[in-house]
């Protein structure tokens, strides 16, 4: 602010005449308007310096995402989402930790001595909230399509360290009786090697609605309590 260049500017002039004057002046009238405002201005940065640890990742996640060249339709889909309106998103997070790192400098002790005199916490503090006016309303649906393209991913990597796995088939038409029907074949806890995994077929449906386990303990009760619902949870991934 003009506040903040005429304070440097009057200190360079005290350099060159050895007149104080504008300085003290100036140095007093800039640490009394940020005496006024930085209570409430450190207490916004220390809220937004806790995500500062969560934006490089997402940063870097981003870039390879968004450049990617797929052609299934979900992942077009999702990556359309973060191209929308010709906006990068990798780069504006890239601008949101950098501006971050700016704040974060604060602490530094060159930084501390002049802040009070050329307002360095509330400029990355406005220009954070300025990233926020322009780019906030579009994070929820960057970190949603980041989201579920991280699910897909991660849904890719067992399908494929794990091809003896099938895919469920899902029927949408309803018994007669009217209770939902679990049929499996074979099934295991998903994080278990296939090799000591002891598989077990079950079958839930309105003949069917209760099912007593038992057994010693560290026999694989709750075990196959977990895979069962486990892979009622990726069967609807």
């Amino acid at each position: 602010p003009p506040l903040a260049v005429l304070w440097l500017a009057s200190m360079f002039y005290w350099f060159a005449t050895s007149n104080y004057t504008w300085f003290v002046f100036l140095s007093f009238v800039n640490f009394a308007l940020t005496t006024r405002f930085i209570g409430a201005v450190k207490r916004a940065a220390v809220d937004v310096l806790q995500i500062s640890p969560l934006l490089g990742p997402l940063h870097r996640v981003l870039a390879v995402y968004e450049t990617q060249p797929f052609h299934a339709p979900r992942l077009t889909a999702l990556t359309a989402a973060v191209r929308s309106e010709g906006l990068t998103p990798s780069r504006a997070i890239a601008k949101l930790e950098r501006n971050l790192e700016w704040l974060e400098s604060s602490d530094n002790w060159f930084v501390k001595l002049t802040n009070r005199f050329v307002f360095w916490t509330p400029l990355c503090v406005l220009a954070i909230e300025g990233w926020r006016r322009r780019h906030g309303s579009r994070l929820c649906a960057w970190l949603s399509s980041v989201g579920d393209f991280e699910a897909l991913n991660s849904l890719a990597n067992f399908a494929y360290e794990r091809p003896a796995c099938c895919f469920p088939t899902l029927r949408n038409d309803t018994p007669a009786s009217g209770a939902a029907t679990l049929d499996a074949k074979g099934l295991t806890h998903p994080l278990l090697p296939h090799a000591t995994a002891v598989p077990n077929d079950v079958l839930l449906d309105a003949a069917h609605a209760l099912i007593i386990v038992s057994g010693p303990n560290m026999a694989g009760k709750s075990t196959l309590l977990r895979a069962i619902g486990l892979n009622v949870v990726l069967a609807q991934c």
